[in-house]
């Protein structure tokens, strides 16, 4: 009687989907546009002229799930973001007077506290652009 011990596939442990990156590094600067940055809050169109920038370098990639991840800047959380090249991120800051120089910056999912890091980066303006 034989059997079929080894054509079994290994049990493989599904990839931790709330486990965020660590941040390597992060850009801010002060963007100013010469035309408007359009965005949508839900059916409102909104018109953009200025924006904090903070180019955000990852460890790894940002989980892909229906659910997306905010840049806490302090207790300022950053939603608007987009992918910009490999563990490379753009996040907008429309509301600038709320950002604090020397705040701490973590990812993390919305309405949950993000873990805490040895020692995350903190937030501080590199400068001013005109695009």
């Amino acid at each position: 009687m034989s059997t079929d011990a080894q054509g079994r596939e290994p049990i493989r442990t599904p990839p931790d989907i709330w486990t965020l990156p660590e941040i390597i590094d992060v850009r801010a600067v002060l963007v100013r546009f010469k035309k408007p940055l359009i965005r949508y809050d839900g059916q409102k169109r909104m018109e953009h002229k200025e924006a904090v920038e903070l180019m955000v370098k990852t460890s790894r990639p940002i989980p892909e799930r229906a659910l997306s991840p905010v840049l806490m800047v302090g207790d300022v959380a950053v939603d608007d973001y987009e992918v910009t090249g490999e563990n490379l991120y753009r996040f907008y800051a429309f509301e600038m007077k709320q950002l604090r120089e020397g705040a701490p910056m973590r990812l993390g999912w919305p309405s949950r506290r993000p873990r805490r890091e040895p020692k995350p980066p903190v937030f501080q303006l590199k400068g001013e652009e005109q695009r």
